[in-house]
């Protein structure tokens, strides 16, 4: 059996907000939609300068529409969660 914590955020929370929660509850999984990938990714940017250990980033698409992100340099470590 795998201990699992299901952390939610709130889309107000700002970069600054999501690392200290995200250091707090020691994520090591986020699952997050495409349209707060950069919010996000500021916040491990951040967590980054306090923690060695970031969470694993994957991120969820609309299945009916093309893509508006792509996983370039600065987000080649994130997943796509459709190719899970």
């Amino acid at each position: 059996m795998a201990g699992v914590v299901l952390n939610t955020l709130s889309i107000r929370h700002d970069a600054h907000t999501i690392s200290l929660i995200l250091k707090h509850s020691e994520a090591k999984v986020v699952l997050l939609d495409y349209q707060f990938l950069e919010v996000t990714m500021a916040a491990v940017r951040n967590l980054s300068q306090v923690t060695k250990e970031l969470p694993l980033i994957i991120v969820i698409h609309e299945l009916d529409k093309s893509r508006e992100y792509s996983l370039n340099e600065d987000h080649k470590d994130l997943l796509d969660y459709e190719k899970l």
